[in-house]
């Protein structure tokens, strides 16, 4: 835990540095994290003995040169984008290390981009990102890799350009099936945040929740990574309701802030929206919390709204309140990761050296 607690304090002992020159302060804390992610041990994290196991078995596993495969892994375990980055890194050298670099590299680069390109507080944006994706992050490779480059596409939505949208979704996909879950935000945006916006969110959400156990089936029957959580699904055996109440309470909370400034920024109102979706998702978890984790490709929203909060610069008239949500970003970490190390594993800490 120490170590989690360096990083915090590393980056609040640094914020005369972002005062004066931001992206200084982005360079020194951004490389700091990525030193602590890529340099991780193997017991460090749960799923990460599995991605070993197979970056070591990758030469059994050939890329499906099927084109609905570049789609779905139609019965496969992996996707083929992730295959093939497991083989591009293995011949490179055949050392597991390499590839937690590589893939804590490419996450680190899509959340630099995308805080650089949508202006986020870079303190705020830095432990909000260590307080609610690191740790799942340095868990589920495949997961944190699609929530990353999803973020590129989100800024990419903000840009308004769609082809760049569809093309870092898609690739998120190949690394992570349930990236899909983050097309139709494109089309999402284009709801107005209102009475009849939110019926229309409540109304698709119970069709989905009604339905889930019947689609989840169908594709279980294809898919075999699917298949394999199927019986979790059905008996509801995952993080628990603990998690998903702690993170509806997180979203509800940030929705709630962000309805006291009358702000119809476009980035501000779609930010709105990710975090409705993520929390509608958290609902549906309650019976099937095994689709928690995707809640995940929507909280990213939380970053402009707690920008705009707190402001930009650090302003005197801010300064409670920065400090009220630096505390609160950090206690949720500590208090998950101390009463609840089994969900992600990232604790103890380890290095590789």
């Amino acid at each position: 835990m120490f170590i989690y607690l360096l990083l915090f304090g590393l980056e609040i002992v640094t914020i005369p540095i972002y005062v004066y020159e931001k992206k200084l302060y982005l360079i020194i804390n951004g490389t700091c994290l990525w030193l602590l992610m890529a340099y991780r041990n193997y017991s460090v994290g749960v799923d990460t003995s599995t991605y070993k196991s197979f970056f070591y078995q990758s030469g059994m596993y050939n890329v499906n040169s099927t084109l609905r495969n570049w789609f779905f892994p139609f019965h496969a375990r992996f996707e083929n984008g992730f295959i093939f980055l497991n083989h591009i890194v293995y011949n490179i050298s055949p050392n597991f290390q390499l590839m937690i670099m590589v893939t804590s590299a490419i996450m680190i680069v899509c959340f630099t981009f995308f805080v650089i390109q949508l202006n986020i507080n870079y303190v705020i944006g830095l432990i909000a990102y260590e307080s609610i994706f690191m740790a799942n992050c340095m868990n589920l490779m495949r997961q944190g890799l699609a929530i990353c480059l999803c973020m590129v596409a989100f800024a990419y939505v903000i840009k308004g350009k769609p082809f760049r949208f569809l093309l870092f979704t898609y690739i998120a996909t190949t690394m992570h099936v349930t990236a899909w879950i983050f097309l139709p935000i494109y089309f999402i945006r284009k709801i107005k945040l209102n009475k009849k916006g939110i019926i229309a969110f409540l109304f698709v959400a119970g069709v989905i929740f009604l339905s889930f156990e019947t689609l989840y089936t169908k594709l279980s029957s294809i898919i075999d990574e699917a298949q394999s959580f199927s019986g979790d699904v059905a008996n509801n055996n995952y993080n628990g309701l603990t998690n998903i109440i702690i993170s509806s309470a997180i979203v509800i909370f940030i929705l709630y802030i962000s309805k006291q400034f009358k702000n119809n920024d476009l980035l501000f109102i779609d930010s709105q929206l990710m975090l409705l979706c993520a929390l509608i998702i958290y609902i549906l978890a309650i019976k099937f919390s095994q689709i928690s984790r995707m809640s995940l490709f929507f909280m990213p929203g939380l970053f402009p709204i707690l920008s705009y909060v707190v402001g930009y610069d650090f302003k005197k008239n801010r300064i409670l309140v920065t400090i009220m949500i630096i505390i609160g970003l950090i206690l949720y970490f500590v208090v998950i990761q101390k009463y609840r190390p089994e969900w992600a594993g990232i604790v103890p800490y380890s290095f590789s050296f």
